[in-house]
C-alpha cells in the first residue's frame, strides 16, 4: 500500500518525461477481469501522448515496457485496492495501490501527476485504524472515504505463541506432592506459576505489547493519527503507550462491514481533525487581517516563498486536485521537500487557490 513517504518521493521526482496512469480498480468479483483491460487502454493512451510530445517510438516502447509487464501478472490484477497508480520514467515503473477510488487519467509531463494522492499527505486526511480483540488484531489505512487493511506483523490472538499454562502443568508441582503418573489430586497451592486469571492477564499483557511494538514501527516514519477500536481491557493498556489519537470501546468483530468499521473510526477522529483545521484557518485569517507578511495569499507570493523554503503550511482547496497542474505540483514539491505541511480544505472554507502560512 502506498505510504506518505512514497507520495513525497513521487511529488519531488523530476522525470523527463514522466508517465502517470491513475485508474479506479474493481476489488472483488468477476469484474476484476476488467482491471487489466482498463490498464491496456491506459497504456495505449500513454503511447499516443508520448508520441504527440515528440518522443521516439523506440523510446516509448522502452519507457513503458516495465509497466506493460504487469499485464502478465494474473495474481496482481486479482488483488487490488480501490485505486491503482503507475508512474513510468527512464528509471522504471513505480506501482502503487491506493486505498480510495481514483479518477481515470493518463498524464505525460516533466513531473508525475500526484495531485490526486495529496489526501494521503494532507494533515488530518489519512489515519491508521487499529482493531483488537482476544482473537486477533488488524491494522487499516483510512481516508475520509475508504478503509484498506495493511500487511502488518500483528499477533493473531491472545493465546498465540503462549507458553504452557502453568496451572495445567503438573510437572511444576512441588516435589512432595508430585505423583508418579497423571496429574490427579494436585492442589492449586502445590502448583508454581500463575493460576488461570493471572495467566490470562499475563497473556493479554504480552498480546498488547506485541501490538504496541508493531504500531510503533508502523508509525515511526510518518506519525499519522491512530484510532483504536477494542474492548476496555485492551484500550486501557494501549492508552498508556501514547500511540493513540482516539479510541472507541466496541467489539470490532461485530462490525462485519468495512463501512461500519470506517464510520466508527472516522467519527472518532473527526472532531479533533475539524477543530485542528478551524484553528489553522483562524490563524491564517488573523495573520492576513493584521497585514502580517507571514500570510501569503497571492499566487506569486506563495510560489516565491515555496521556492525559498519559507512555507510552513500550504492550504490547498480540494477542487485544485481535479486537473493536472504543473504549477501546483512544483508548489507542493517545494513545500514537502522543506518539511512544510499540506492541508486540504473544502469549498466552504472560501479558499479559491493555494495560500500559505510562512515561517518568516
Amino acid at each position: 500500500m502506498i505510504s506518505r513517504a512514497d507520495v513525497t518521493d513521487l511529488i519531488t521526482a523530476t522525470p523527463d518525461p514522466g508517465v502517470s496512469i491513475l485508474l479506479p480498480m474493481h476489488v472483488t468479483g468477476t469484474e476484476t477481469t476488467q482491471n487489466p483491460i482498463r490498464f491496456t487502454n491506459a497504456l495505449r493512451d500513454a503511447e499516443s501522448e508520448l508520441a504527440q510530445s515528440g518522443v521516439e517510438g523506440d523510446t516509448i516502447a522502452e519507457l513503458l515496457a516495465p509497466a506493460r509487464e504487469l499485464l502478465d501478472d494474473h495474481d496482481f490484477w486479482q488483488h487490488q485496492s480501490a485505486g491503482l497508480a503507475v508512474f513510468a520514467s527512464e528509471q522504471g515503473a513505480l506501482v502503487h495501490r491506493v486505498p480510495y477510488t481514483l479518477e481515470e487519467r493518463v498524464v505525460v509531463g516533466q513531473r508525475f501527476h500526484t495531485a490526486p494522492l495529496l489526501p494521503l499527505l494532507g494533515e488530518n486526511e489519512s489515519a491508521l485504524v487499529l482493531t483488537a480483540t482476544a482473537s486477533g488484531a488488524h491494522l487499516y489505512r483510512a481516508t475520509r472515504d475508504s478503509l484498506t487493511e495493511l500487511d502488518a506483523d500483528l499477533p493473531g490472538g491472545v493465546s498465540e505463541d503462549a507458553a504452557e499454562n502453568d496451572y495445567e502443568a503438573p510437572a511444576q508441582a512441588s516435589p512432595p506432592a508430585r505423583p508418579n503418573t497423571g496429574s490427579a489430586n494436585i492442589s492449586r497451592a502445590q502448583v508454581y506459576g500463575d493460576g488461570p486469571p493471572e495467566w490470562r492477564e499475563t497473556r493479554l499483557d504480552d498480546f498488547v505489547q506485541k501490538i504496541a511494538s508493531e504500531l510503533e514501527r508502523a508509525t515511526a516514519a510518518e506519525k499519522p493519527p491512530v484510532v483504536l477500536l477494542a474492548g476496555a481491557d485492551i484500550i486501557g493498556r494501549l492508552r498508556s503507550t501514547g500511540l493513540l489519537t482516539a479510541d472507541v470501546e466496541v467489539n470490532p468483530d461485530v462490525l462485519d462491514e468495512d463501512d461500519a468499521l470506517h464510520a466508527r473510526a472516522w467519527e472518532a477522529l473527526r472532531p479533533a481533525a475539524e477543530q485542528s483545521l478551524l484553528e489553522l484557518l483562524d490563524r491564517y485569517r488573523s495573520l492576513a487581517g493584521s497585514g502580517d507578511d507571514r500570510a501569503a495569499s497571492r499566487p506569486g507570493a506563495v510560489r516565491a516563498a515555496a521556492s525559498d523554503g519559507r512555507v510552513e503550511t500550504l492550504i490547498v482547496p480540494r477542487s485544485s486536485l481535479d486537473e493536472p497542474d504543473e504549477s501546483l505540483a512544483e508548489l507542493v514539491a517545494d513545500t514537502v521537500s522543506t518539511s512544510g505541511s499540506i492541508h486540504l480544505v473544502d469549498e466552504e472554507a472560501g479558499i479559491e487557490h493555494p495560500v500559505a502560512i510562512l515561517r518568516y
